[in-house]
């Protein structure tokens, strides 16, 4: 999805931003809020491509697809990253596809705490 935005920060920027305006579709946020957390999310899509983006309890769920091989260098980088982190979860693909795995960070954003589906 937002693997093609990579090289050019201009269209990442704005690809992160309709993600997110997606997620969070049916609320209302001001845009300097839509604004600092695009550019929270241009700073993660930087360290390792976003899949998929949604919102979660504690603020943003972030999806990303990783081979096999190299989960670990991607868990190091996010691991000593300057987001916090609230859940971490690996899921691997096997069956499916055994070179990939699920990486999904619930990153704590306070100004999308408590706005998930349904509220």
């Amino acid at each position: 999805m937002l693997m093609a935005e990579r090289t050019d920060p201009t269209k990442m920027q704005a690809a992160l931003r309709l993600e997110l305006a997606k997620a969070v579709a049916g609320r209302e946020f001001p845009d300097d809020v839509v604004a600092s957390v695009a550019k929270q999310l241009v700073y993660a899509h930087e360290k390792w491509p976003i899949h998929r983006i949604d919102v979660c309890v504690y603020g943003i769920c972030i999806d990303r697809f990783v081979p096999v091989d190299r989960y670990r260098e991607v868990l190091e980088v996010l691991l000593t990253d300057d987001l916090p982190i609230r859940r971490l979860e690996l899921f691997p693909w096997g069956i499916i596809d055994w070179d990939i795995v699920q990486i999904r960070v619930e990153q704590k954003i306070p100004e999308l705490a408590g706005l998930t589906r349904g509220h």
